[in-house]
């Protein structure tokens, strides 16, 4: 039986949420993994130190990039299912 336009963008809303979930979860761990470099870093932590500076530039883009996924997964999913409230 062939899907209808309702089940055909159910499933497309379901495959859209889970690809958006893989890629938070990946950028999560991530935040995650660099959170903790950070807190076990050896002290002293002097301002000129490259691999912390680094990991400070990281922690900041990782948070860039899940803002901008929450708003690519937001307009994705309202492009799949238009009358639906996120």
């Amino acid at each position: 039986m062939p899907f209808d336009d309702e089940e055909t963008g159910q499933i497309e809303s379901t495959t859209i949420e889970s690809t958006w979930k893989q890629l938070r979860d990946h950028l999560e761990n991530e935040k995650r993994r660099i959170m903790e470099e950070i807190a076990n870093y050896p002290p002293p932590i002097p301002a000129c130190d490259v691999q912390f500076n680094f990991l400070l530039e990281e922690r900041a883009r990782i948070a860039r990039e899940l803002n901008r996924l929450e708003a690519l997964s937001r307009d994705s999913i309202r492009e799949v299912n238009p009358g639906d409230p996120i």
